[in-house]
C-alpha cells in the first residue's frame, strides 16, 4: 500500500512539474511584438482612444525604432488629441525614417499651419502636390496656409485647383469668395458667395448682404 501511495505522489508532483513547465513556455512566447502592440495601438485608435494608442504605439517604437509606419501613426494620433508638437515630432521622425508619401507632408503642413509654421507648411503642402495633384484637399489646405501669409492671389489659384477637382464642394466657393474679396474683386466674390449660397452654404448670404451694404 506504500508502495501505491508513494507512486501515485510521483505521478501527480510530475504532472503538477509538467503543468508549470508548460506555463512557462505558455508565457515566454506571449512576449509580444512589435506587431502586436501596434494591432493594439490600432484597435483603440479605431475607438477614438488615442492616448491608450500611443502608449501601445510607443512601445512598439522602442522595438521597432527605425519603423516610419509606427511614426506616422504615433503622429496621427497626437493630432487627433490636437498635440501639434508631438504630432510634428513624430511626423519628422517618419520622414527622417523613410515616409515619403504625399499623404504624410500634407499630414505635416497641417500641422505646422496649426503651430502657425506658414511658410514650412506651404513647402510641405507643395511637396504633396507634387506627388499627387488630384487630392483638392492638399490644394485647400495650402490656399488656407497662404491666405495665412496674405497671399490672397495664391490662395486664389489653389482654390481654382480645389474646385476643378471637387466642383460640388460648397465650402470651396465660399472661401475662394472671401479671398476675393480679400483681393478688392467684389463682383467676383458676390459670384462665388452665391454659388456657394445655393448649394447649401447659407452663410454666404449673409455675407452678401454686407457686401451690398457698402
Amino acid at each position: 500500500m506504500k508502495n501505491i501511495t508513494k507512486l501515485l505522489y510521483i505521478f501527480v508532483a510530475g504532472v503538477v512539474l509538467s503543468a508549470c513547465s508548460d506555463s512557462s513556455v505558455e508565457n515566454s512566447s506571449n512576449v509580444l511584438t512589435a506587431s502586436d502592440y501596434i494591432k493594439l495601438g490600432d484597435e483603440k485608435y479605431s475607438v477614438n482612444n488615442n492616448y491608450g494608442a500611443i502608449a501601445d504605439y510607443n512601445a512598439a517604437a522602442k522595438l521597432e525604432f527605425n519603423n516610419p509606419v509606427i511614426y506616422e501613426k504615433l503622429a496621427n494620433a497626437y493630432m487627433n488629441e490636437k498635440d501639434y508638437m508631438n504630432a510634428l515630432a513624430n511626423f519628422n521622425r517618419a520622414i527622417k525614417n523613410g515616409s515619403d508619401s504625399a499623404d504624410v507632408y500634407a499630414k505635416r503642413g497641417f500641422v505646422k499651419f496649426h503651430i502657425k509654421k506658414y511658410t514650412s507648411a506651404v513647402d510641405d503642402f507643395n511637396r504633396a502636390v507634387q506627388k499627387d495633384s488630384s487630392n483638392s484637399i492638399y490644394f485647400s489646405r495650402r490656399a488656407g496656409v497662404k491666405a495665412a501669409l496674405y497671399d490672397y492671389v495664391g490662395a486664389i489659384n489653389d482654390y481654382n485647383n480645389a474646385i476643378k477637382l471637387n466642383p460640388n464642394d460648397a465650402q470651396l466657393y465660399y472661401n475662394r469668395g472671401m479671398m476675393k474679396l480679400q483681393s478688392q474683386d467684389k463682383n467676383g466674390a458676390l459670384n462665388d458667395l452665391s454659388i456657394a449660397g445655393s448649394m447649401g452654404k447659407k452663410d454666404a448670404y449673409n455675407v452678401i448682404k454686407l457686401i451690398n451694404k457698402n
